[in-house]
Parts: structure tokens; C-alpha cells; sequence
């Protein structure tokens, strides 16, 4: 099925949290990431709205810095567009996330870079509307009953192979289309794979240079 984005962005989402339209609140957009304000046990943090985050993490020496006890869980591997990472679960803690508190569980241990000590990812996302101002650096929230979407959206979001990402078709100049994951914790602009690009001859037609890429939680 079929998703509808609406721009200044607005990731449309499967249940309400929200009333109706909450007051817009400031944020801080950095290299293009979304950073909002929350607490962490009571501690003041800040946190990525990561669309390509299948879950939600916190940064365990965020935790061990502030005093706050916490339990290890189990390790797992996470699977991202960057490779593998390998960590563990934090049990049990208590947030409070736009104004309102949750208790959180089975919460994914990430490595903070300090510029943010949590990652909401899209299954918290998709609780509500998330309407994020760009220009104008603010995020508001509203609920699904208050906006037609349908009516506004002009670029197609839709679920991919699972439901836990979000993939937006695009059209190449060949008229050739394919789907590009829709992750607003990237701050890698475009990346598509190494055939497409040799397929086409651009790494010949284009300047080519060398890097390397990794995801917020590597």
C-alpha cells in the first residue's frame, strides 16, 4: 500500500498520539538531520528522528555519565544500508519525548558521537504525522483526522520489502525507474549502487572520487 509524503516533510503514519495538531516546536537541523530536545530519565538529551532506524537506541555511556542504572539485554546485529553492527539491548528506560513520557523497553545501545544521545526511529515515527519545517527549523505533530493527506502530498512514500523502512520510487533520465530508501539519519545525499552507475556510464561521463560511508549507529 501506498504512502503519501507531504512537504516540508510529513511522513504519514498508521495510528494518532496526538488530539489534533500540537504548537510547533524548534528544533535543530544538522548537516540535514532532524535533532530534537528530549530527557532521559529525567536528563536533559538530544535525540535523531531516523526514518532508517528500525528502532528505537540510546547511548549507553550517555546513561553510565549521568547515573542512570541500567540493565544489558541481549546482543543482536543490526542490519543497515552500511553494513553490520553488532551491540545489545537496554532493558528498561523512561523517556519523555515531545512532552510526554514512555517507558521504554528492549531499547537498542548505540555509540553517541555526543551531537545526539538517542535515535527515534520509524516505528515510534509512524504512531503519528510527523511534519518537519525545514526551512524554518521547527516539527510539529497531528493526528491523522486532521489533515487531508491525499489532498497535499506530492511525492509517494510506500513500505519495501519490510515494514519497517521507507522507500520513495524515482525516475532516471532513461525513464527507468527503481526505489530509493527514504532515511532522513543519512546525511550521505544520494547513494545508489556501483552497477547502476556503471551501467550508465556515468563513472565515466561524471568526476569519481573516494570515500566511505557509515550509518549513525556504526
Amino acid at each position: 500500500m501506498k504512502l503519501k509524503l507531504l512537504l516540508m516533510l510529513s511522513l504519514f503514519v498508521s495510528a494518532d498520539l496526538f488530539a489534533v495538531i500540537t504548537k510547533w516546536q524548534d528544533v535543530e537541523i544538522m548537516n540535514g538531520r532532524v535533532i530534537v530536545d528530549v530527557s532521559i530519565a529525567g536528563v536533559p538529551a538530544k535525540a535523531l528522528l531516523d526514518t532508517g532506524a528500525t528502532g528505537m537506541s540510546i547511548s549507553p555511556s550517555f546513561l553510565e555519565e549521568n547515573g542512570i542504572p541500567f540493565i544489558k539485554g541481549p546482543e543482536y546485529i543490526s542490519v543497515g544500508a552500511h553494513g553490520r553492527t553488532r551491540s545489545y539491548l537496554i532493558k528498561r528506560v523512561d523517556v519523555t519525548i515531545f512532552g510526554s513520557q514512555f517507558p521504554l523497553k528492549n531499547v537498542r545501545a548505540f555509540t553517541s558521537n555526543r551531537k545526539y544521545q538517542m535515535l527515534i526511529g520509524l516505528p515510534f515515527l509512524k504512531m503519528m504525522v510527523v511534519q518537519i519545517d525545514y526551512p524554518n527549523k521547527r516539527v510539529r505533530f497531528l493526528s491523522r483526522d486532521s489533515i487531508d493527506l491525499k489532498g497535499h502530498a506530492n511525492v509517494d512514500i510506500k513500505h519495501g520489502n519490510e515494514e519497517s523502512k521507507l522507500v520513495t520510487s524515482v525516475e532516471l533520465e532513461d525513464g527507468e525507474k527503481f526505489d530509493l530508501l527514504f532515511d532522513t539519519g543519512s546525511t550521505a545525499g544520494l547513494v545508489i549502487d556501483h552497477h547502476i552507475a556503471q551501467k550508465r556510464g556515468w563513472l565515466e561521463k561524471y568526476h569519481v572520487g573516494e570515500g566511505s560511508l557509515h550509518g549513525v549507529a556504526n
